[in-house]
Formats: structure tokens, C-alpha cells, sequence
């Protein structure tokens, strides 16, 4: 069993759609996603993104219970985006920040093995 990953039996279940989106009606500008497979770690993650973006009113997460591997999303946005494109401008951003530290890392183990820390 992984820490952040699914148990194992989870592999072998029927594949479920990874994103559900439900619009919500009554209130304008809100969508809730539903994402099987991501807990927490991706939760979290992508809720500080969202929250960067001034046209985004609303946002929370939850995990609707321990043993499912799903969290669920809302978002409400100020009609100028949809949610779900604020969604994705969220992706994109969690993307390009986690990009950006893997290649910051990259170029600090070379410095540090250029300056005899590995050898």
C-alpha cells in the first residue's frame, strides 16, 4: 500500500470516470467535480491554485469518506470563467509550478555534484 495511492485491490476494480462534473443550478457559476482516485495531496494542491485566481468567488474540497479514493470539488467563479476552466488554468498552474521545482532541483544536484556533495 502506497501512502497517497490506491490500495491494491483498486486496480483491478471497473475503471470509473476520473472526473465527474454535476453543475449545481442553484447557485450561479458553480460546478462541483467529483475525481476518483486523488485524496488529499491533490485536494489541497489544487484549492490553493484556484484561490490565486481573483475570478474564483468559492472553493472547497472534501474527501466524502476515508475508505473512497475521491475527492470532491466546488468551485464558484464570478461568471467572468466557467469553473471548469478555472479548473483547468488551475491544472496548468500546478503543472508548470511543479516543473519548475523539479528542474530548480535538477540544477541544484548539479551544482552540488559539480562541488563534490555526491561523489
Amino acid at each position: 500500500m502506497s501512502a497517497n495511492g490506491p490500495e491494491l485491490f483498486e486496480q483491478f476494480k471497473e475503471k470509473e470516470e476520473k472526473v465527474i462534473v454535476n453543475n449545481i443550478d442553484k447557485i450561479e457559476n458553480t460546478t462541483l467535480f467529483i475525481i476518483n482516485g486523488e485524496d488529499h495531496t491533490f485536494g489541497n494542491a489544487v484549492k490553493m491554485m484556484l484561490l490565486r485566481n481573483p475570478k474564483v468567488r468559492y472553493v472547497a474540497y472534501r474527501k466524502p469518506h476515508p475508505l473512497e479514493n475521491k475527492i470532491e470539488i466546488k468551485i464558484q467563479t464570478n461568471g467572468d470563467i466557467t469553473p471548469t476552466k478555472a479548473l483547468r488554468e488551475a491544472l496548468k498552474n500546478l503543472n508548470d509550478d511543479i516543473d519548475d521545482c523539479v528542474k530548480n532541483l535538477d540544477e541544484e544536484f548539479q551544482v552540488n555534484k559539480n562541488n563534490g556533495m555526491f561523489n
